[in-house]
């Protein structure tokens, strides 16, 4: 609720979020719904699969190197 109040304070006086800083704001967004998943997870919860789908954290590795790999080519493309 307070989130869309400033968004739309933010537009109403000429603030208008640029693409890129919608996608970056995404981002962090689901950074932190994915931190709150992994609170209190034992290794061995992180480490368990099932019906042979990835682990956790498999996933956790796959998306520390998709960001890695994006943030260089991001770094890259800047430059």
């Amino acid at each position: 609720e307070h989130t869309v109040h400033a968004a739309k304070t933010l537009r109403d006086i000429g603030k208008v979020s640029t693409e890129a800083q919608l996608i970056l704001g995404l981002l962090q967004e689901a950074e932190g719904r994915l931190e709150a998943l992994l609170v209190g997870l034992s290794d061995q919860d992180i480490d368990m699969s099932v019906d042979g789908e990835w682990s956790i954290r498999q996933v956790l590795e796959h998306v520390i190197n998709t960001k890695s790999s994006y943030s260089a080519r991001l770094a890259e493309a800047l430059a």
